[in-house]
């Protein structure tokens, strides 16, 4: 059984449900409460390099999909 508490959205202020040891999205806004935040700065040095590695993995990703779709729709 889970353990339920009570939240409230620090964009909205809509009360929802979390579940601790995972990260709550607000239904209402779409705002990520997650409690692990921490801004960049506060990272360590090999924290910092795998999360500039995720964010431009993500835009490649992002990038290839897109581009993989405009060319299929152009074949069809």
């Amino acid at each position: 059984m889970t353990n339920h508490t009570t939240e409230y959205c620090p964009e909205c202020g809509h009360k929802m449900e979390s579940v601790p040891g995972y990260v709550t999205w607000c239904e209402e806004c779409n705002w990520n409460i997650d409690p692990d935040w921490r801004p960049i700065s506060s990272l360590g040095l090999v924290e910092r390099l795998n999360y500039r590695m995720g964010v431009k993995k993500s835009q490649l990703l992002l990038e290839e999909n897109l581009h993989t779709d405009y060319v299929s729709l152009n074949l069809a």
